[in-house]
Order: structure tokens, then sequence, then C-alpha cells
């Protein structure tokens, strides 16, 4: 249960860490930052609760089936399934909402 406090920690600086990317892109750039538009249009709710489900989901579904699944993906260290567990959250981030 050591890695549960880890991995909410770490989910939370990393939602900070990809608000602020994604809003300074949604400045300096034609991308427009949509994501939580489009969670609340999934459920018909307020675009305030698209932005709670996105916050809740990076700062605690994402953590939580990393150290459920983490062990299970390949790679040599923990790290490098970090690494890739990232990717494929963010690969599916860009299909989903782009």
């Amino acid at each position: 249960m050591d890695e549960l406090p880890a991995a909410l920690g770490g989910g939370l600086l990393g939602a900070v860490a990809m608000l602020l990317v994604v809003l300074g892109a949604d400045t300096l750039t034609p991308y427009e930052f949509r994501a939580p538009e489009t969670l609340a249009g999934l459920v018909n709710a307020p675009e305030l609760v698209g932005t709670t489900i996105f916050v809740a989901a990076g700062v605690v579904l994402w953590p939580l089936l990393f150290v459920s699944l983490g062990r299970r993906l390949p790679g040599p260290s923990e790290r490098s399934r970090a690494l890739l567990f990232v990717v494929v959250l963010w690969a599916a981030y860009v299909i989903g909402f782009s």
C-alpha cells in the first residue's frame, strides 16, 4: 500500500502539469482545450462537471489503474512501465479529444 500515496501524489502533479501544458497551448496556439466540454457533453452536465471528471480521472483513476496494472506491463523497471502507461494514456487523450 506504500505505492498508493505515491501514485496519487504523482497523479496530482501530472494533472497539474498537463493542465498547464494544455492551457498554455490553448493560449499560445490555435489548439482549443475542449476535454472538459466533451466530457460534460457525454454526461449531459455543465462544463464544471466535465472539468471535475477530467481532474478526478487524472488525480485518482489513472494512478489507481497504474498501481493495479503496473506490474503486469512490459518493461525492466517501474519507470519504464510508467512511461509506457503514460504514452498509452497520452495517445488515448489525443485520439479521444482532438
